[in-house]
């Protein structure tokens, strides 16, 4: 690993107030060169949750002045992974090419590939110019792209995404389209293990845990993305198989997301009462509010020699409405009892119908 940095910055001292101010059109010298492992550099710039391998070399040189600071050189990441622990995503046999022309910092290569034969390409470009808050534009394009995988979800896209502003405001934009999809439902823990809440009292200041904080992002980032779901969207789980399609705007800002769509069914079951219901029609939709609250109208269909057992859920997600009726219409407890025990209620035995 090599580090080598260097720099001569003309300024005016002033003894009075004993402070130093850059003299803007003075002459501006300096190089960085650094040449090791992207580990010992990414911890200044991500997050615990992400994890960066591979090399890094860079040769830059600084000259011209305060006032209009010129770059050249370049810097390459080369035979990098990158992994985001949160959302799975795993980016390998990574390629980036930084050139540094006057006050632009070029991407002239940024490749990668994901899990799945998915590809991510991308290009773009950064000004060092603060007076005009460092605008840049930076655009990606994504085939086959696996973003999500983790043990409740694996989503591959395909599409292009830019994002381009200053660092006090920003446009996330782009058209994508699911390529596959799958959401699992999973038990958080096996039913011989038991939750149970842990209260430490007295701990010191510097072990007691932190409130997550409510402070929005320095950088308002706005958000115009098309999401496309085509089919091929599978929810599935112990007593649930289905697929899905449908079509989602995500509007606002990334602090205060606003999501409008639909999702319907395409085929399915989810088993009800012990028996396979197949889901004929209905929707799953959302509609921009700040809680995100899906609203539900779905209909699923059970069916026997002489009754069809319906059940409707709708509503709202966090209260939803179920109902059970059947074709010939009959009581509920009538429509249970064939369901379940293919006898009428009144020839149910005593155990039957506890």
């Amino acid at each position: 690993r090599s580090l080598k940095l260097q720099a001569a910055i003309p300024a005016k001292r002033s003894w009075a107030a004993f402070a130093f101010a850059a003299t803007e059109n003075a002459p501006l010298t300096g190089a960085l060169t650094f040449d090791g492992a992207a580990q010992s550099l990414s911890q200044l710039f991500l997050s615990p949750q992400e994890r960066l391998r591979g090399k890094v070399a860079a040769d830059l040189a600084l000259s011209g002045s305060p006032a209009n600071p010129v770059l050249s050189g370049d810097i390459t990441l080369s035979e990098a992974t990158y992994e985001n622990l949160t959302t799975g995503t795993t980016l390998k046999k990574m390629e980036v090419v930084v050139v540094a022309q006057g006050n632009n910092l070029e991407i002239e290569t940024l490749k990668a590939r994901t899990n799945g034969s998915g590809r991510i390409n991308g290009s773009g470009q950064l000004s060092i110019d603060p007076t005009l808050n460092f605008p840049l534009d930076l655009r990606f394009e994504l085939r086959k792209a696996r973003l999500i995988e983790r043990e409740d979800a694996t989503i591959a896209f395909d599409g292009t995404v830019g994002l381009a502003g200053d660092l006090a405001k920003l446009l996330l934009e782009g058209k994508l389209e699911t390529t596959t999809a799958e959401l699992r439902l999973i038990d958080d823990l096996p039913p011989s293990v038991v939750t149970i809440d842990v209260i430490e009292k007295n701990l010191p200041d510097s072990e007691k845990p932190r409130r997550p904080s409510s402070s929005t992002s320095p950088i308002e980032v706005v958000l115009k993305i098309s999401l496309s779901m085509p089919g091929r969207v599978f929810l599935r789980g112990k007593d649930v198989d289905t697929e899905w399609q449908g079509q989602f705007d995500v509007t606002g800002t990334v602090d205060k997301p606003a999501i409008i769509g639909t999702l319907n069914p395409v085929r399915g079951y989810v088993a009800l009462l012990g028996k396979r219901f197949d889901l004929q029609q209905g929707s799953i939709s959302l509609d921009g509010a700040a809680e995100i609250d899906p609203l539900l109208d779905l209909t699923a269909v059970h069916r026997k020699t002489d009754l069809t057992a319906i059940v409707q859920v709708k509503g709202r997600l966090s209260d939803p409405d179920i109902s059970l009726i059947s074709s010939p219409p009959l009581p509920e407890d009538e429509v249970i009892s064939r369901v379940l025990f293919d006898k009428s209620a009144n020839a149910l035995t005593p155990a039957e119908t506890v």
